[in-house]
């Protein structure tokens, strides 16, 4: 059996999304790992990342105590792959990562976090980066007790206009129906679009 193949059947994964708030424990944990920034700014993207660590531990936990199979934490390294995060950005999310690795509360697992080939030379797959969590993190930080929120969803969403056959065939295929983007709905509602979301 190759390498791609074991990873497969020997691991599953939880993967870090930072969109997270549980701002007092998360700043316990901040303060353990020695990160501390002096920009507000900095500070807010620091704490939705622990967060969010904080967060997937919690589901992954839980899950492990269901699951056959380990299931572990995937921290994906290349820049990339955190654009999708704007509001937190890369460098925050490798900072934090990098104290939890310090102080051994999360470990990379073997053979992970690779490009695999095929015969050919042609990128066949990607594998994200694992990490095993240690077991000092639950009895520290009694995470499973936190509540968390996700203050990153929009408010409210908007459905798009589909025509009866468009709609037939997306909920054949199982498909959510299409939203405006929260700038669409900015420009299409103006003044009731901010009331609305403040309602809510």
């Amino acid at each position: 059996m190759n390498t791609l193949e074991t990873l497969k059947q020997d691991h599953k994964m939880e993967l870090l999304k930072p969109i997270y708030h549980c701002d007092t424990l998360a700043n316990q944990l901040l303060s353990h790992l020695g990160l501390s920034y002096e920009k507000p700014l900095l500070q807010e993207r620091a704490l939705v990342v622990a967060s969010s660590f904080l967060f997937t531990a919690k589901q992954i936990y839980e899950e492990n105590r269901r699951s056959a199979k380990p299931i572990h934490i995937g921290w994906p390294h290349y820049a990339n792959h955190w654009s999708k995060y704007p509001a937190v950005g890369g460098k925050i999310i490798n900072s934090v990562r990098e104290a939890l690795e310090e102080l051994q509360l999360i470990r990379e697992i073997p053979e992970t976090g690779r490009v695999f080939f095929d015969e050919g030379g042609n990128k066949s797959k990607k594998v994200t980066t694992l990490y095993s969590i240690d077991l000092r993190l639950y009895r520290e930080f009694r995470l499973l007790d936190a509540d968390y929120s996700d203050p990153h969803n929009i408010a409210a969403n908007v459905s798009m206009k589909e025509s009866f056959v468009a709609k037939q065939k997306r909920k054949d295929e199982k498909r959510p129906s299409p939203k405006l983007i929260e700038k669409q709905c900015k420009n299409l509602f103006k003044g009731d679009w901010t009331k609305a979301k403040k309602r809510i």
